[in-house]
């Protein structure tokens, strides 16, 4: 009983882990919206960037690497590096 009870408990978890996916992307950054809070990579994406991370000293012509997230049809900005 106990390993069925496990096993329902880590079906009703995939869902979520399949929603939170995080993907890496090294680029030049092309454009800058601080009104809008998202940055260009020289691949075409736009990326949104939350509350947290306006402070951050982006310019055009910056090489980074950005951990985003799906949410709400959008790329959202986890984490930022500079290459």
């Amino acid at each position: 009983m106990k390993k069925f009870l496990v096993f329902l408990s880590t079906l009703a978890l995939m869902p979520l882990a399949a929603l939170a996916e995080q993907s890496q992307v090294s680029g030049t950054v092309t454009q800058l919206d601080g009104g809008k809070h998202q940055i260009t990579l020289s691949d075409g994406q736009t990326y949104n960037l939350p509350a947290d991370m306006q402070g951050q000293a982006l310019k055009v012509g910056d090489r980074i690497t950005i951990t985003a997230e799906k949410q709400d049809g959008a790329n959202v900005v986890q984490r930022i590096a500079r290459n």
